[in-house]
């Protein structure tokens, strides 16, 4: 009976064994399981931190090329603001010369004017000298008895009188 006491004691305690490796076993496979588990969360939250760094990369360069368009937009309109300042001073330019050359021609017709009463007045002047002499000759033709010699002095000294 000690033999199949011993029997029985050796089976139990091989089954303890036997239930002890499996223990182990299932410890170790729940530790492996474990362990993929915890690389493949590092492994997900790799690819989501790679995801958003590609987000983020994105989001930088629209950024970049916003800041990009508004400063091409900026110099565009400094520039648009450029040329209409230079046609503001270019017509402001031309309304001076154009008022320039009025004064000046406004001065012009004035000293026209001016040279024109001057050559009135001369002619005037001339003319008084014309008939001053043409009155002498006449009283002087009155006075004097008429011939034809003293005529043509007359008419001499009336052209004379012309020519001053």
């Amino acid at each position: 009976m000690k033999d199949s006491e011993s029997k029985k004691q050796d089976k139990g305690e091989e089954e303890d064994r036997k239930s002890k490796v499996e223990d182990r076993t299932l410890k170790v496979k729940d530790s492996e399981s474990k362990k993929q588990d915890r690389e493949e969360e590092v492994d997900r939250k790799s690819k989501v931190e790679d995801r958003t760094l590609k987000v983020v990369d994105r989001t930088r360069k629209a950024v970049d090329t916003t800041l990009k368009v508004e400063d091409s937009e900026r110099r565009k309109q400094d520039r648009e603001e450029e040329v209409d300042r230079k046609s503001k001073v270019e017509d402001r330019t031309r309304k001076a010369v154009d008022t320039t050359l009025k004064v000046e021609d406004s001065e012009r017709r004035k000293q026209d004017r001016e040279e024109e009463v001057d050559r009135k007045s001369k002619v005037e002047d001339r003319m008084l000298k014309v008939e001053d002499s043409l009155n002498i000759a006449v009283e002087t033709t009155r006075k004097v008895k008429v011939t034809p010699s003293r005529m043509l002095g007359t008419l001499l000294l009336v052209r004379g009188a012309d020519s001053l």
